[in-house]
């Protein structure tokens, strides 16, 4: 079953300063299914977030549609639930205090509620810290924690690992994968790294430079947890690489070209 479909969807902006528009997206169409956890790649600027924040409510738009278990989004709601890259904790708050925010009006025992989902994290002991107290990697984990509190059906990750180092980021890799094993959510996860998308993603959506359009659909039917170094893996990874590289070059030329005339 669909939980999320993206229709013919198209993004422009208004570049006041320049004076011109500027094509963000251009005709993305896709269906994500219950319980998938997809990944999006592609080039710096193809609109990866651009398409997260859609799908969020955030934004809206310019051509087609989308929809989350049928019902056209229009605005943010409690089904989708957002972990940026930035923490977006509230530092005044502890642990536990910003996992049940999100939570006011909600539950009935936000308090009961709230340690589920830090044990969930791994974050018992924790409770009463404030985020200045916590490493990176704890802090995503409360912004992960607060948002699973909320119970949405589906997660949207918007380069939720960048800022972290590399080896707390496979920690985090490993520690989302165990997460979404027991909670089965809908995960639509935004990345840079094609290591991080063939360690999580059941489907990887490449996409084309800006503006962005869905270039290639890529299923990997791999067990987890997924050797990186295993020949499969390799290529899958050499196939992504060239198609990533090749919408870079591409886009290279055409602004060289358009300079030129």
């Amino acid at each position: 079953m669909a939980v999320l479909t993206i229709e013919n969807v198209s993004k422009s902006f208004r570049d006041v300063s320049r004076g011109e528009t500027i094509a963000a997206l251009h005709e993305v169409s896709c269906t994500i299914g219950d319980q998938e956890f997809v990944a999006i790649l592609g080039p710096s600027g193809c609109g990866k977030s651009t398409l997260l924040n859609i799908l969020a409510g955030f934004d809206a738009p310019s051509h087609g549609r989308v929809l989350v278990d049928g019902r056209p989004i229009a605005r943010p709601g409690p089904d989708r639930g957002v972990v940026f890259q930035e923490y977006a904790l509230f530092p005044w708050l502890t642990v536990q205090q910003n996992i049940e925010f999100g939570l006011r009006g909600r539950a009935a025992d936000r308090s009961a509620t709230a340690r589920r989902y830090v044990e969930l994290v791994g974050l018992r002991g924790f409770e009463h810290r404030y985020p200045k107290e916590l490493s990176g990697g704890m802090r995503q984990r409360v912004s992960l924690a607060r948002v699973l509190a909320v119970d949405p059906a589906v997660l949207l990750m918007d380069e939720p690992f960048a800022a972290l180092d590399a080896l707390t980021r496979q920690l985090m890799q490993r520690e989302l994968l165990e997460i979404w094993a027991r909670t089965r959510k809908t995960v639509v996860f935004v990345t840079h790294s094609i290591d991080e998308a063939l360690t999580l993603a059941d489907r990887l959506y490449i996409m084309s430079a800006r503006p962005g359009r869905i270039l290639e659909v890529i299923d990997i039917d791999l067990p987890r947890p997924r050797d990186l170094a295993a020949p499969q893996v390799n290529d899958l990874r050499g196939r992504i690489n060239g198609l990533i590289e090749g919408e870079v070059r591409r886009a290279f030329m055409e602004r060289a070209q358009a300079l030129d005339g």
